[in-house]
């Protein structure tokens, strides 16, 4: 390698000083990056060819500094990194670098963290499990002398779902250490084409949405932006393979859930509303460059994608699937379907079955002793499906589509058959609870019929050729009365 540039302060032309609490001095400009469409990855010009807006983010050792990954500025004191990379520095205190000039530096230290956090129900026990986007916003205050000298460089943020085969470019630093042990930093960009996108995940280490690139990313890239041909952010380095044959792949999270995080941002003085910095909020206040937008809705994130029309994601999908798509799309949005809604139906009410009586109950009394007796349960649905939505559509590699949906089922009875003895120290509350329909005595047993309606999230495959649904897993069930 050639071009290795060292980070030492007493050779980078900066000097650590208390934090600047003031007023903005800086001037600020959005950059939009041009890139060449090369495959593979190279060192760049000089750690400063970003101008500053890619940030080394580590800490600082009595060696000198230390880069464990990469961020990029999307506001003043505001930037976006990798979840994983602040959790390997957690219990240090966190700096980040940026290159302004050959030579020069300018210091931040990070004063608040935040990352989405969705929640996830289990079955049976419907405790809810959280997990964390590895798309991390954070905010910063200057800590270095001049550090008004030069102007602030920030990216301009896109929601976007990236086509099979459109290119993209990571860019990050990596840090060596030669034989004699100085420590280098290199700038390095790398570019490859998207190959798959995994709107769910992949698994728990990356719970998504990503997408999977033919590309090289080394460690230190980790957290550093990856751009579109346009030169707008659309997510973050968060995982990749390294081989000798090369090309990754890597896997890069989106940066959808990065919109409505909230962290505190004392700098600029009077800057920020309430001292508190959103990316989504900043947009709308010109204090942040943002294309599209998000809003979360009981713990489902929704995103709306710039200049969304009815069809921008049918045509992100790529045109091998746009025609499997357009087929089933009014299929899918059209509750006359029999076939596909009866599925969702009857593979609901088998989920509920299966579920140990007090826990169905418990989800929709206050008393939990009420049903404390509770023998078995016996449903049945009277008015079907209603509410269907279609969260996420994923192709699989055999071509049939796995489906993300939500869904409730109306006039729902479940019927609790409790013993007498439990039934008759209890029956003042039953013959009171409004969700009580009707209740069958017998001489050992009483049947309570519990009018309800239970809330299904659940996932399921769909095979475009012949229409059948199969694959049926239940992600969270609530009850309602």
């Amino acid at each position: 390698m050639n071009n290795l540039e060292k980070i030492k302060p007493s050779t980078s032309g900066a000097c650590i000083t208390v934090p600047d609490l003031g007023p903005l001095q800086m001037q600020l400009i959005w950059d939009r990056p041009v890139f060449t469409a090369i495959d593979g990855i190279g060192e760049q010009e000089g750690l400063n060819i970003s101008k500053g807006q890619v940030l080394a983010i580590g800490y600082i050792s009595e060696h000198g500094p230390r880069c464990v990954g990469s961020g990029i500025m999307v506001g003043a004191g505001l930037l976006i990194t990798a979840t994983h990379v602040l959790d390997e520095l957690q219990g240090k205190n966190i700096f980040a670098f940026s290159f302004v000039e050959h030579k020069h530096v300018r210091i931040w230290a990070l004063r608040d963290t935040n990352a989405f956090r969705g929640h996830i129900e289990t079955i049976p026990s419907q405790l809810p499990r959280t997990r964390r986007s590895d798309v991390a916003v954070a905010s910063c205050v200057p800590v270095s002398e001049d550090a008004n000298k030069w102007p602030l460089a920030m990216g301009v943020v896109e929601m976007a779902i990236p086509r099979v085969g459109e290119r993209l470019w990571a860019v990050g630093f990596r840090e060596e250490t030669t034989p004699d042990g100085e420590i280098n930093l290199t700038s390095l960009c790398s570019s490859g084409c998207v190959i798959s996108y995994l709107l769910n995940g992949r698994g728990n280490h990356l719970p998504g949405p990503i997408v999977e690139i033919n590309m090289d990313t080394y460690g230190g890239m980790s957290g550093g932006p990856v751009f579109n041909e346009a030169g707008h952010v659309v997510g973050v380095v968060s995982a990749s393979l390294e081989w000798e044959g090369g090309n990754g792949p890597t896997y890069v999270s989106l940066i959808w859930s990065a919109a409505l995080e909230k962290v505190y941002a004392p700098w600029p003085k009077n800057y920020w509303p309430t001292e508190y910095a959103v990316l989504q909020g900043g947009a709308e206040q010109s204090r942040t460059q943002l294309r599209g937008s998000a809003k979360s809705v009981n713990g489902i994130l929704s995103i709306q994608f710039d200049g969304t029309k009815p069809d921008y994601i049918l045509e992100r999908l790529g045109d091998n699937y746009k025609k499997i798509l357009e087929d089933n799309r009014q299929r899918l949005a059209d509750e006359g379907d029999n076939d596909f809604y009866t599925f969702l139906e009857e593979e609901g009410e088998d989920a509920l079955r299966t579920l140990p009586p007090k826990t169905v109950v418990d989800g929709f009394t206050e008393n939990e002793s009420l049903f404390a007796g509770a023998l078995k349960i016996q449903t049945s649905c009277l008015e079907g499906i209603e509410d269907t939505e279609i969260h996420t559509i994923e192709i699989l590699e055999d071509g049939n589509l796995n489906l993300d949906v939500t869904y409730n089922l109306r006039g729902f009875v479940i019927t609790v058959t409790i013993n007498r003895f439990d039934f008759e120290e209890r029956r003042e509350d039953f013959e009171a609870a409004q969700w009580c329909w009707n209740i069958q005595e017998y001489q050992d047993t009483v049947d309570v019929e519990c009018g309800v309606r239970p809330y299904f999230r659940a996932g399921f495959t769909l095979s475009p050729s012949d229409k059948a649904c199969s694959d049926y897993t239940v992600y969270s069930i609530r009850i309602k009365i």
